[in-house]
């Protein structure tokens, strides 16, 4: 699907229009000027107030074609301001609006820019998110917020319906054609390029044959019906598998793995390459991390020696659930496989933070190396569950991803936050956002806090930030909650930090007896609290077994996680009874 330089050209109009209206409450004209004039755009309100946009490849030299130069200075007599924006492509322009929208502050009726000059390219040049089991209204609920991220890539992953994996051999549901129809319609206006994933052997039944010629031709099919809604990027991913083949035919044709994932994936590009030259391919191969490349070198070799040179390597680090990579990092996986990797950033991700799931992740992004553009292909974030609140750290990798160099992470989450919020619930919710990720660490496995416990029964420093926070955020709930204009954000946040404050009283009833009384353990007896082990161990299971399980819900699939979970959850539990006595903790006199 390609549109037209004037309908692309309009998306930065169309946008600065909208961030207009929400300011002033009505309409004011923004029109692209016509041809025989010069290429851009122009608005006035009231007079002497002019934003005016235009398109000039040759305005920014060696910059990239997504860069902008923005010129905010005094417009003549009185409070006027006169605002040019200068790109070299309709994304550029786009771009461009945002960094104009995020310097703008409005107040009491005036709409205030600072006086600036800035010229700014992007110093990756793929940067996006793929969706956590997100459903195509999910994927649709989010494009509008890419371009604000700055991000130009969108992936369909093999989660979002039923055809992309475990029923990947069956064609598309009419639902789910019109859905991707939209999704590739509302990118193509933004500049976003989309990519399907397919995962032909995980959850299927039986999984693909990577001999078979009938597989093929089934999977470039899947990929075909995508393509003539205007994709042309596709994933084939066959991470989290066995590497153990299935099907006889394959072990009689291959020396292993890796031998069959490559001639998949050669013959896979053949077809795509061959019904397109612009289509391109990415491999998630199921080594995808440097640690597993290391201990399977019999893969890894194979990769490199036959993988197309066109086709791109997912990687997502160090470790599976890296949350920090370098450029050194990088560039040492590169030489594993003989090509720079396209980072497959898991954060802020939250399915896999076990015994206790889908806890909200609100930190910024960690990433602080600037040499790490050089050496991958681009990089895609994982994001959480929870699709309005993963707004949060995504604007903050976003960040990164354009200017590595200027990105810090705290004046990042605090863009973030105004971003999303919105005017009236900024304020409370910068100070809920920053006592959550102040005082716990939504990363580190609840059972670290038991051994803490277990180790060390004198310290109070984990329970003491635990109560703090909860105290800050169960004031704060309520408020954020009203002012939110964001009813989908707002249940998420909600739903999230309660969930937290149920495990900080848990917490506090193993450590103190008594389910979120707050006090030292001296002040716990003196008061009459109860502290027996029965009380607190029973406050750790409900939590347990209650707050998160209920986020394992979204298909049939994922029946056999919840148990799992669960395992984990009663062999957390079997330890505790057996290793740490749980009546009252000796105080210090309060």
């Amino acid at each position: 699907m390609v549109d037209s330089p004037e309908r692309k050209r309009s998306a930065a109009v169309r946008d600065l229009k909208d961030f207009l209206r929400m300011v002033f409450g009505v309409d004011i004209p923004v029109a692209l000027d016509r041809p025989d004039r010069r290429q851009g755009a122009s608005v006035e309100r009231g007079e002497g107030d002019i934003i005016s946009l235009a398109l000039n490849p040759e305005a920014l030299g060696q910059a990239s074609e997504e860069g902008y130069r923005l010129t905010v200075s005094p417009g003549g007599e009185g409070p006027h301001v006169e605002a040019r924006l200068v790109a070299a492509s309709p994304a550029g322009l786009l771009y461009g609006v945002q960094e104009l929208k995020m310097r703008s502050r409005f107040e009491n009726g005036v709409l205030e820019v600072p006086v600036l000059d800035i010229s700014s390219s992007p110093a990756m040049a793929v940067r996006g998110i793929k969706g956590l089991r997100w459903n195509p209204s999910d994927y649709l609920s989010i494009i509008d917020f890419l371009p604000a991220c700055r991000f130009n890539f969108l992936m369909m992953c093999y989660g979002m319906v039923p055809e992309h994996c475990r029923e990947w051999r069956m064609p598309y549901s009419d639902e789910h054609l019109q859905a991707i129809s939209e999704i590739v319609q509302r990118c193509n206006e933004r500049y976003i390029r989309v990519c399907v994933a397919v995962n032909p052997s995980l959850r299927s039944e039986p999984p693909i044959c990577y001999s078979s010629e009938q597989d093929l031709a089934l999977l470039v099919a899947k990929f075909r019906a995508s393509y003539d809604l205007g994709v042309r990027t596709f994933a084939l991913a066959l991470d989290d598998i066995n590497f153990e083949m299935t099907h006889p035919e394959d072990r009689r044709a291959y020396a292993g793995l890796g031998h069959a994932h490559v001639d998949l994936v050669r013959r896979l590009d053949d077809a795509l390459r061959s019904l397109d030259s612009e289509n391109k391919l990415i491999f998630c191969p199921t080594t995808y991390f440097t640690r597993y490349a290391l201990e399977r070198k019999d893969y890894t070799e194979a990769l490199v020696h036959g993988l197309p040179e066109d086709v791109d390597v997912f990687w997502t680090g160090p470790e599976w659930n890296s949350t920090i990579v370098t450029g050194e990092d990088a560039r040492f996986f590169s030489s594993l496989v003989g090509r720079k990797p396209f980072l497959w950033l898991n954060y802020p991700v939250n399915d896999y933070l076990a015994p206790y799931p889908w806890r909200l992740l609100l930190e910024p992004v960690r990433l602080s190396c600037t040499e790490l553009p050089r050496w991958i292909e681009g990089l895609v974030s994982n994001p959480m569950r929870q699709v309005e609140a993963s707004k949060i750290p995504l604007w903050t990798i976003g960040k990164y991803c354009w200017d590595p160099a200027s990105y810090r992470p705290e004046a990042a989450l605090q863009e973030a936050v105004a971003v999303v919020a919105g005017a009236e619930a900024r304020e409370p919710l910068k100070l809920l956002v920053e006592a959550y990720t102040r005082y716990y660490d939504a990363l580190r496995d609840t059972r670290d806090y038991a051994c803490d416990v277990a180790a060390n029964p004198s310290s109070q420093r984990a329970s003491e930030d635990l109560l703090m926070a909860a105290g800050i955020i169960r004031t704060l709930i309520p408020v954020v909650k009203r002012l939110l204009q964001n009813e989908r954000l707002a249940s998420e946040l909600e739903e999230g930090f309660n969930r937290f404050l149920a495990f900080c009283e848990a917490y506090n009833a193993w450590r103190y007896g008594r389910c979120g009384c707050g006090l030292r353990p001296s002040e716990a007896a003196t008061q009459g609290y109860d502290t027996s082990d029965a009380r607190a161990l029973d406050a750790m299971k409900r939590f347990l077994r209650t707050a998160d399980l209920a986020w394992c819900d979204w298909d049939d699939s994922t029946l056999s996680d919840a148990a799992w979970y669960l395992q984990e959850i009663e062999a957390m539990v079997r330890q505790t009874e057996s290793s740490v006595n749980l009546r009252q903790v000796p105080g210090d006199g309060g």
